[in-house]
Protein backbone atom coordinates (compact mmCIF):
# COMPACT_ATOMS: atom_id res chain seq x y z
CA UNK A 1 0.00 0.00 0.00
CA UNK A 2 1.67 3.26 -1.07
CA UNK A 3 1.47 6.10 1.91
CA UNK A 4 2.16 9.91 1.49
CA UNK A 5 5.20 10.77 3.63
CA UNK A 6 5.80 14.18 5.07
CA UNK A 7 9.17 15.44 6.68
CA UNK A 8 9.40 18.02 8.82
CA UNK A 9 10.85 19.79 6.69
CA UNK A 10 9.06 19.03 3.34
CA UNK A 11 11.41 16.76 1.58
CA UNK A 12 9.92 14.94 -1.02
CA UNK A 13 8.92 11.31 -0.57
CA UNK A 14 11.59 11.08 -3.63
CA UNK A 15 14.44 12.31 -1.22
CA UNK A 16 13.17 10.40 1.63
CA UNK A 17 13.49 6.95 -0.62
CA UNK A 18 16.63 8.24 -1.74
CA UNK A 19 17.79 8.45 2.11
CA UNK A 20 16.20 5.60 2.97
CA UNK A 21 18.53 3.38 -0.01
CA UNK A 22 21.54 4.77 1.68
CA UNK A 23 20.68 3.12 5.32
CA UNK A 24 20.71 0.28 4.20
CA UNK A 25 24.27 -0.33 5.09
CA UNK A 26 22.93 0.53 8.40
CA UNK A 27 20.24 -1.97 8.51
CA UNK A 28 22.23 -4.60 7.61
CA UNK A 29 24.49 -3.75 10.31
CA UNK A 30 21.68 -3.94 12.58
CA UNK A 31 20.97 -8.06 10.99
CA UNK A 32 24.32 -8.67 12.43
CA UNK A 33 24.23 -7.33 15.58
CA UNK A 34 20.76 -9.32 16.95
CA UNK A 35 21.51 -12.66 16.88
CA UNK A 36 20.42 -12.73 20.78
CA UNK A 37 18.35 -10.99 23.52
CA UNK A 38 21.59 -9.35 25.00
CA UNK A 39 22.31 -7.22 21.54
CA UNK A 40 19.26 -5.46 22.07
CA UNK A 41 20.71 -2.29 23.11
CA UNK A 42 23.06 -2.38 19.97
CA UNK A 43 19.91 -2.81 17.77
CA UNK A 44 18.07 -0.15 19.21
CA UNK A 45 21.27 2.07 19.20
CA UNK A 46 21.40 1.30 15.12
CA UNK A 47 17.87 2.26 14.99
CA UNK A 48 18.56 5.37 16.57
CA UNK A 49 21.21 5.99 13.91
CA UNK A 50 18.95 5.29 10.96
CA UNK A 51 16.56 7.77 12.31
CA UNK A 52 18.90 10.85 13.12
CA UNK A 53 20.41 9.98 9.32
CA UNK A 54 16.59 10.59 8.04
CA UNK A 55 16.88 14.50 7.30
CA UNK A 56 13.73 16.02 9.16
CA UNK A 57 12.34 12.58 10.46
CA UNK A 58 8.88 11.26 9.99
CA UNK A 59 5.47 13.47 11.07
CA UNK A 60 4.17 10.39 12.17
CA UNK A 61 0.21 12.08 12.46
CA UNK A 62 0.34 12.37 8.78
CA UNK A 63 1.70 9.00 7.54
CA UNK A 64 -1.53 7.76 9.94
CA UNK A 65 -4.24 10.13 8.38
CA UNK A 66 -2.80 8.52 4.73
CA UNK A 67 -3.35 5.01 5.86
CA UNK A 68 -6.22 2.55 6.10
CA UNK A 69 -5.01 1.02 9.21
CA UNK A 70 -3.09 3.75 11.63
CA UNK A 71 1.11 2.70 12.20
CA UNK A 72 0.31 2.16 15.56
CA UNK A 73 -1.84 -0.91 14.70
CA UNK A 74 0.13 -2.16 12.46
CA UNK A 75 3.51 -1.94 14.46
CA UNK A 76 1.60 -3.92 17.02
CA UNK A 77 0.03 -6.77 15.00
CA UNK A 78 3.56 -6.81 13.39
CA UNK A 79 5.29 -7.50 16.76
CA UNK A 80 2.92 -9.63 18.23
CA UNK A 81 2.85 -11.83 15.46
CA UNK A 82 6.57 -12.56 15.67
CA UNK A 83 5.62 -14.07 18.75
CA UNK A 84 6.22 -11.13 21.64
CA UNK A 85 6.70 -12.08 25.06
CA UNK A 86 4.72 -10.00 27.62
CA UNK A 87 8.09 -8.69 29.24
CA UNK A 88 9.75 -8.06 25.79
CA UNK A 89 5.70 -6.32 24.64
CA UNK A 90 6.13 -4.05 27.94
CA UNK A 91 10.07 -3.00 27.10
CA UNK A 92 8.75 -2.17 23.53
CA UNK A 93 5.58 0.28 24.99
CA UNK A 94 8.34 1.60 27.38
CA UNK A 95 10.41 3.05 24.30
CA UNK A 96 10.20 6.65 22.07
CA UNK A 97 8.06 7.18 18.92
CA UNK A 98 11.11 7.04 16.95
CA UNK A 99 11.80 3.11 17.46
CA UNK A 100 8.17 2.26 15.95
CA UNK A 101 9.04 4.82 12.97
CA UNK A 102 12.17 3.61 12.10
CA UNK A 103 10.86 -0.24 11.72
CA UNK A 104 7.88 0.75 10.13
CA UNK A 105 9.72 3.31 7.29
CA UNK A 106 12.47 1.22 6.90
CA UNK A 107 10.96 -1.70 5.64
CA UNK A 108 14.66 -3.30 5.09
CA UNK A 109 14.68 -4.18 8.43
CA UNK A 110 11.83 -6.85 7.71
CA UNK A 111 13.67 -7.93 4.43
CA UNK A 112 17.23 -8.26 6.10
CA UNK A 113 16.27 -8.69 9.64
CA UNK A 114 12.91 -10.12 11.24
CA UNK A 115 15.02 -11.48 13.73
CA UNK A 116 15.12 -8.19 15.61
CA UNK A 117 11.31 -7.91 16.66
CA UNK A 118 12.56 -11.16 18.80
CA UNK A 119 14.62 -8.58 20.36
CA UNK A 120 13.17 -5.50 20.33
CA UNK A 121 9.44 -3.53 20.10
CA UNK A 122 9.21 -0.49 18.41
CA UNK A 123 6.31 0.69 19.20
CA UNK A 124 5.39 4.40 20.05
CA UNK A 125 4.60 4.97 23.84
CA UNK A 126 1.39 3.76 24.62
CA UNK A 127 -0.19 6.51 25.74
CA UNK A 128 -0.63 8.59 22.65
CA UNK A 129 -2.08 5.02 21.43
CA UNK A 130 -4.74 4.97 23.94
CA UNK A 131 -5.35 8.46 23.52
CA UNK A 132 -6.21 8.34 19.57
CA UNK A 133 -9.33 7.22 18.90
CA UNK A 134 -8.66 5.90 15.39
CA UNK A 135 -5.92 4.09 16.85
CA UNK A 136 -8.08 2.30 19.63
CA UNK A 137 -11.02 2.04 17.11
CA UNK A 138 -8.37 -0.49 14.86
CA UNK A 139 -7.16 -1.79 17.61
CA UNK A 140 -10.06 -3.21 19.04
CA UNK A 141 -11.12 -4.35 15.73
CA UNK A 142 -7.97 -6.49 15.52
CA UNK A 143 -7.64 -9.93 17.17
CA UNK A 144 -4.00 -9.80 17.50
CA UNK A 145 -3.64 -6.22 18.38
CA UNK A 146 -6.25 -7.18 21.32
CA UNK A 147 -3.87 -10.08 22.27
CA UNK A 148 -0.80 -7.79 22.26
CA UNK A 149 -2.47 -5.13 24.49
CA UNK A 150 -3.78 -8.24 26.60
CA UNK A 151 -0.51 -9.29 27.24
CA UNK A 152 1.14 -5.96 28.47
CA UNK A 153 0.73 -4.75 31.92
CA UNK A 154 1.79 -1.03 30.22
CA UNK A 155 -0.50 -1.21 27.82
CA UNK A 156 -3.34 -1.62 30.34
CA UNK A 157 -2.60 0.66 32.25
CA UNK A 158 -2.51 3.46 29.54
CA UNK A 159 -5.95 2.33 28.28
CA UNK A 160 -7.58 2.23 31.86
CA UNK A 161 -7.18 5.60 32.79
CA UNK A 162 -8.73 6.37 29.23
CA UNK A 163 -12.40 6.59 29.22
CA UNK A 164 -12.34 6.49 25.34
CA UNK A 165 -9.63 3.64 24.82
CA UNK A 166 -10.65 1.48 28.03
CA UNK A 167 -14.61 1.77 26.45
CA UNK A 168 -12.77 0.41 23.32
CA UNK A 169 -11.37 -2.08 24.09
CA UNK A 170 -13.84 -3.50 26.67
CA UNK A 171 -15.80 -3.67 23.68
CA UNK A 172 -13.50 -4.97 21.31
CA UNK A 173 -12.43 -7.93 23.93
CA UNK A 174 -16.69 -8.50 24.04
CA UNK A 175 -17.30 -8.46 20.48
CA UNK A 176 -19.91 -5.28 20.30
CA UNK A 177 -19.02 -3.17 17.41
CA UNK A 178 -16.96 -0.42 19.46
CA UNK A 179 -17.46 2.27 16.85
CA UNK A 180 -20.35 3.10 17.87
CA UNK A 181 -18.95 3.87 21.60
CA UNK A 182 -17.29 7.15 22.45
CA UNK A 183 -16.68 6.51 25.61
CA UNK A 184 -17.48 4.72 29.06
CA UNK A 185 -20.26 6.95 29.73
CA UNK A 186 -21.45 6.22 26.31
CA UNK A 187 -21.30 2.48 27.19
CA UNK A 188 -22.64 2.68 30.02
CA UNK A 189 -25.98 4.34 29.10
CA UNK A 190 -25.81 1.21 25.99
CA UNK A 191 -28.52 -1.83 27.13
CA UNK A 192 -26.69 -3.88 24.41
CA UNK A 193 -23.05 -2.70 24.71
CA UNK A 194 -23.29 -3.22 28.84
CA UNK A 195 -24.92 -6.51 27.98
CA UNK A 196 -22.32 -7.89 26.15
CA UNK A 197 -19.47 -6.51 28.17
CA UNK A 198 -21.39 -7.94 31.69
CA UNK A 199 -21.68 -11.32 29.70
CA UNK A 200 -17.81 -11.25 28.46
CA UNK A 201 -14.93 -12.27 31.57
CA UNK A 202 -12.14 -10.80 29.83
CA UNK A 203 -14.46 -7.15 29.25
CA UNK A 204 -15.61 -7.18 32.68
CA UNK A 205 -12.30 -7.94 34.06
CA UNK A 206 -10.93 -5.06 32.62
CA UNK A 207 -13.98 -3.15 32.79
CA UNK A 208 -13.53 -3.62 37.11
CA UNK A 209 -9.63 -2.88 36.73
CA UNK A 210 -10.41 0.67 35.71
CA UNK A 211 -11.56 3.04 38.16
CA UNK A 212 -12.30 5.59 35.42
CA UNK A 213 -14.85 2.66 33.72
CA UNK A 214 -16.06 1.93 37.39
CA UNK A 215 -16.96 5.19 38.11
CA UNK A 216 -18.83 5.62 34.73
CA UNK A 217 -20.68 1.96 35.57
CA UNK A 218 -21.93 2.48 38.68
CA UNK A 219 -23.50 5.61 37.81
CA UNK A 220 -25.27 4.27 35.13
CA UNK A 221 -28.67 2.28 36.37
CA UNK A 222 -28.31 0.46 32.80
CA UNK A 223 -24.81 -0.53 33.21
CA UNK A 224 -25.79 -1.17 37.06
CA UNK A 225 -28.75 -3.74 35.37
CA UNK A 226 -26.51 -5.50 33.23
CA UNK A 227 -23.73 -6.11 35.21
CA UNK A 228 -26.14 -7.17 38.39
CA UNK A 229 -27.68 -9.55 36.06
CA UNK A 230 -24.56 -11.38 34.93
CA UNK A 231 -22.78 -13.70 37.29
CA UNK A 232 -19.85 -13.03 34.89
CA UNK A 233 -19.85 -9.14 35.41
CA UNK A 234 -20.43 -9.76 39.49
CA UNK A 235 -17.55 -12.54 39.88
CA UNK A 236 -15.21 -9.71 38.20
CA UNK A 237 -16.36 -6.91 40.46
CA UNK A 238 -16.17 -9.02 43.66
CA UNK A 239 -12.50 -10.13 42.34
CA UNK A 240 -11.54 -6.65 42.13
CA UNK A 241 -11.55 -4.69 45.79
CA UNK A 242 -11.71 -1.37 44.23
CA UNK A 243 -14.39 -2.07 41.43
CA UNK A 244 -16.53 -3.53 44.56
CA UNK A 245 -15.79 -0.49 46.54
CA UNK A 246 -17.01 1.68 43.87
CA UNK A 247 -20.25 -0.14 43.46
CA UNK A 248 -20.59 0.33 47.29
CA UNK A 249 -20.14 3.93 47.43
CA UNK A 250 -24.02 4.05 45.13
CA UNK A 251 -27.17 3.71 46.55
CA UNK A 252 -28.47 3.27 42.96
CA UNK A 253 -25.44 0.68 42.43
CA UNK A 254 -25.14 -1.56 45.42
CA UNK A 255 -29.03 -1.79 45.36
CA UNK A 256 -29.10 -4.00 42.00
CA UNK A 257 -26.17 -5.30 42.70
CA UNK A 258 -27.49 -6.98 45.68
CA UNK A 259 -30.61 -8.29 44.43
CA UNK A 260 -28.70 -9.39 41.75
CA UNK A 261 -26.41 -12.00 43.57
CA UNK A 262 -29.85 -12.96 45.19
CA UNK A 263 -30.99 -13.85 41.88
CA UNK A 264 -34.18 -10.64 41.38
CA UNK A 265 -34.38 -8.60 38.53
CA UNK A 266 -32.61 -5.72 38.93
CA UNK A 267 -34.53 -3.49 37.24
CA UNK A 268 -37.35 -3.72 39.19
CA UNK A 269 -35.69 -1.44 42.07
CA UNK A 270 -34.45 1.97 41.54
CA UNK A 271 -31.86 1.65 44.74
CA UNK A 272 -31.20 0.16 48.21
CA UNK A 273 -33.81 2.11 50.12
CA UNK A 274 -36.26 0.49 47.47
CA UNK A 275 -34.65 -2.96 47.75
CA UNK A 276 -34.87 -2.45 52.02
CA UNK A 277 -38.66 -1.24 51.78
CA UNK A 278 -39.43 -4.64 49.77
CA UNK A 279 -40.22 -7.72 51.77
CA UNK A 280 -39.57 -9.98 49.43
CA UNK A 281 -36.40 -8.65 48.38
CA UNK A 282 -34.70 -8.30 51.65
CA UNK A 283 -36.01 -12.35 52.35
CA UNK A 284 -34.32 -13.33 49.20
CA UNK A 285 -31.27 -10.76 50.54
CA UNK A 286 -31.51 -11.99 53.76
CA UNK A 287 -30.93 -15.93 52.48
CA UNK A 288 -27.86 -14.73 50.49
CA UNK A 289 -24.41 -14.50 51.68
CA UNK A 290 -23.44 -13.21 48.74
CA UNK A 291 -25.41 -10.14 48.82
CA UNK A 292 -25.25 -9.57 52.00
CA UNK A 293 -21.47 -9.60 52.07
CA UNK A 294 -21.82 -7.14 49.38
CA UNK A 295 -24.27 -4.93 51.42
CA UNK A 296 -22.17 -5.54 54.89
CA UNK A 297 -19.47 -3.68 53.12
CA UNK A 298 -21.40 -0.49 52.05
CA UNK A 299 -22.08 2.09 54.74
CA UNK A 300 -24.73 3.33 52.66
CA UNK A 301 -26.61 -0.03 52.01
CA UNK A 302 -26.05 -0.62 55.90
CA UNK A 303 -27.82 2.85 56.87
CA UNK A 304 -30.60 2.05 54.79
CA UNK A 305 -30.87 -1.68 56.40
CA UNK A 306 -30.76 -0.11 59.88
CA UNK A 307 -33.64 2.61 58.59
CA UNK A 308 -35.96 -0.31 57.18
CA UNK A 309 -37.75 -2.43 60.33
CA UNK A 310 -38.99 -4.44 56.99
CA UNK A 311 -35.53 -5.05 56.05
CA UNK A 312 -34.38 -5.45 59.57
CA UNK A 313 -37.08 -8.46 60.24
CA UNK A 314 -36.33 -10.35 57.35
CA UNK A 315 -32.57 -10.79 58.81
CA UNK A 316 -34.45 -11.05 62.08
CA UNK A 317 -36.30 -13.99 61.05
CA UNK A 318 -32.82 -15.81 60.08
CA UNK A 319 -31.31 -15.16 63.46
CA UNK A 320 -29.22 -17.10 65.38
CA UNK A 321 -28.44 -16.83 69.45
CA UNK A 322 -25.07 -16.72 70.83
CA UNK A 323 -25.82 -17.69 74.81
CA UNK A 324 -23.49 -18.89 77.77
CA UNK A 325 -21.67 -16.98 80.26
CA UNK A 326 -18.39 -15.42 78.41
CA UNK A 327 -19.45 -17.14 75.56
CA UNK A 328 -17.54 -15.37 72.44
CA UNK A 329 -17.90 -15.32 68.48
CA UNK A 330 -15.87 -14.45 65.69
CA UNK A 331 -16.71 -13.52 62.17
CA UNK A 332 -19.34 -11.35 60.49
CA UNK A 333 -22.63 -10.35 62.57
CA UNK A 334 -25.24 -8.03 62.56
CA UNK A 335 -26.25 -7.55 66.44
CA UNK A 336 -30.31 -7.46 66.24
CA UNK A 337 -31.04 -7.93 70.29
CA UNK A 338 -29.21 -8.53 73.40
CA UNK A 339 -29.92 -9.73 76.91
CA UNK A 340 -31.01 -7.41 79.53
CA UNK A 341 -28.79 -8.42 82.28
CA UNK A 342 -25.74 -8.93 79.91
CA UNK A 343 -23.40 -5.97 80.95
CA UNK A 344 -21.36 -4.20 78.34
CA UNK A 345 -16.95 -3.87 79.78
CA UNK A 346 -14.22 -4.47 77.69
CA UNK A 347 -12.21 -5.47 80.58
CA UNK A 348 -14.04 -8.55 82.06
CA UNK A 349 -17.61 -8.75 81.23
CA UNK A 350 -19.72 -8.43 77.06
CA UNK A 351 -18.84 -6.26 74.13
CA UNK A 352 -18.60 -6.23 70.59
CA UNK A 353 -15.84 -5.50 68.30
CA UNK A 354 -17.31 -3.34 65.09
CA UNK A 355 -16.26 -3.60 61.49
CA UNK A 356 -14.36 -0.09 62.22
CA UNK A 357 -12.52 -1.52 64.85
CA UNK A 358 -14.44 0.29 67.82
CA UNK A 359 -16.16 -1.20 70.88
CA UNK A 360 -19.22 0.82 71.58
CA UNK A 361 -21.06 0.89 74.57
CA UNK A 362 -24.11 -1.51 74.45
CA UNK A 363 -25.84 0.01 77.99
CA UNK A 364 -28.74 1.73 76.26
CA UNK A 365 -28.90 0.12 73.33
CA UNK A 366 -29.92 -3.48 73.99
CA UNK A 367 -33.76 -3.56 72.76
CA UNK A 368 -34.42 -5.65 69.44
CA UNK A 369 -32.79 -3.89 66.62
CA UNK A 370 -31.71 -0.58 68.52
CA UNK A 371 -28.23 -1.06 68.73
CA UNK A 372 -27.51 -1.63 65.02
CA UNK A 373 -29.55 1.36 64.32
CA UNK A 374 -27.02 3.41 66.30
CA UNK A 375 -24.02 2.13 64.60
CA UNK A 376 -24.95 0.92 61.92
CA UNK A 377 -21.89 -1.54 60.93
CA UNK A 378 -21.05 -5.22 61.52
CA UNK A 379 -19.73 -6.86 64.30
CA UNK A 380 -16.42 -9.23 63.82
CA UNK A 381 -16.56 -10.11 67.46
CA UNK A 382 -18.51 -10.14 70.31
CA UNK A 383 -18.61 -11.56 73.73
CA UNK A 384 -21.38 -12.22 76.80
CA UNK A 385 -20.98 -11.88 80.68
CA UNK A 386 -20.26 -13.69 83.17
CA UNK A 387 -23.78 -14.98 83.64
CA UNK A 388 -24.93 -18.28 82.25
CA UNK A 389 -28.08 -16.61 81.37
CA UNK A 390 -26.81 -14.00 78.97
CA UNK A 391 -27.45 -13.70 75.32
CA UNK A 392 -26.83 -11.94 71.50
CA UNK A 393 -29.21 -12.47 69.07
CA UNK A 394 -27.39 -11.82 65.37
CA UNK A 395 -27.70 -12.17 62.11
CA UNK A 396 -24.85 -14.17 60.42
CA UNK A 397 -23.20 -12.52 57.31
Amino acid sequence: MQVKVKVADKQTLDTVKTTTDNTKTMVDSVNNTIGTPQNSETVLSELKTIKENTEGGIDLTTVNSNMEKPLNVQLIEQTWAMGMTDESMNWGFRQDGYVGEALWFYGQLWKYAPAAMETICGLPTIDSIAASTIAMDALSASTIAMDALSASTIAQSAIRKSSMAIAKYACGLAGYDHRTIADMPALAQSSAGMSAVAASSVAMSAVAASSVAMSAVAASSVAMSAVSKSKIARDAIFAKSSALTTVQGSAMAIGKFAVGCADLNPDEYKDIAAVAAASAAMSAIAGSSTAMSAIAGSSTAMSAIAGSTVALDALYAKRKRMSGASKSLSGKFIILEISGNNAFDTSQYGYATLSDGSKPSWSNYKAKYTYFKQYKKYATFMKNDTDSDDWIDYFQI
